[in-house]
Order: structure tokens, then C-alpha cells, then sequence
């Protein structure tokens, strides 16, 4: 078991790395003493530092037995919207805050909705598409 000497208690464990913009997290923890670290829903890895908090998505349900893997945990940060995912009765017992960024999604789900019409665009025949008035392209 390892046993630490000097307790930093600036660790955030990414549940769903491949789900958030690394390069936002950096650039949201520049000039802090925070780190993040990349892990999985399953928490693998979870005891290599102490952890105080989490960034969370949607697919990372945090109740009671959160406990067994972050001893230390004091904040849980959901990107994205709602709260269904966090037991927060459970959270407001042991003094953990919870905090919502919903506006976390909005660059993954603007570029999900960009791609989606690029590709409508580029498959659907020209025939068959929607002019508005106007269009010269008929």
C-alpha cells in the first residue's frame, strides 16, 4: 500500500477523457495548483494519487460507493446537463460539492450538429434538397 508523505490534494480524475476538449481542461486549470488526470468510468487507477475531485459526464454514476475509490474527494464537477447521474443527498452528507457546468456540451454538441448537416449536405441530391427563395444554385 502506498502511504503518502505529502498529501497534495489538487488530483481531478477525468472519468471520460475522450468525452471533454483536453486542451479546454488545460486551459481552464492554467495559473491553479490543480492537475488533471485521465481515468475511466470504472475508475482504474483511482488510488495512484488523492483525488479531490472528479470531472464527470454523463456515463459516470457517483453514489456511496464513490468512496471506496477517492477517500479524498471534496468536489464532483458535471459537464454537462443534469444532475441525475450524482446522488446529491449523498454528496450534501459527506460535504461534497457538486457543480454543474452545462454549458460544458455546447461545443461538443454544436460540432456533432455542424457535421451532421455537412453530411446531409454532401449526400442528399441536389434535387431533393430545400431552396429557400433566392437560391441561385437551381
Amino acid at each position: 500500500m502506498v502511504q503518502w508523505i505529502f498529501m497534495s490534494s489538487n488530483y481531478i480524475y477525468v472519468t471520460e477523457p475522450k468525452e471533454l476538449d483536453p486542451s479546454a481542461i488545460a486551459e481552464a486549470l492554467a495559473g491553479s495548483d490543480w492537475q488533471a488526470v485521465s481515468g475511466d468510468v470504472a475508475f482504474t487507477d483511482s488510488t495512484q494519487q488523492p483525488f479531490a475531485a472528479l470531472l464527470i459526464r454523463s456515463n459516470t454514476h457517483v453514489d456511496a460507493s464513490i468512496l471506496e475509490y477517492f477517500p479524498h474527494l471534496k468536489h464532483i464537477v458535471r459537464a454537462g446537463v443534469g444532475l441525475d447521474n450524482i446522488d446529491l443527498d449523498f454528496c450534501a452528507s459527506y460535504g461534497i460539492t457538486v457543480h454543474n457546468a452545462p454549458r460544458a456540451q455546447l461545443v461538443t454538441a454544436n460540432d456533432w450538429y455542424r457535421r451532421f448537416w455537412q453530411y446531409r449536405q454532401a449526400t442528399v441530391p441536389k434535387t431533393t434538397r430545400l431552396y429557400l427563395p433566392g437560391d441561385s444554385d437551381l
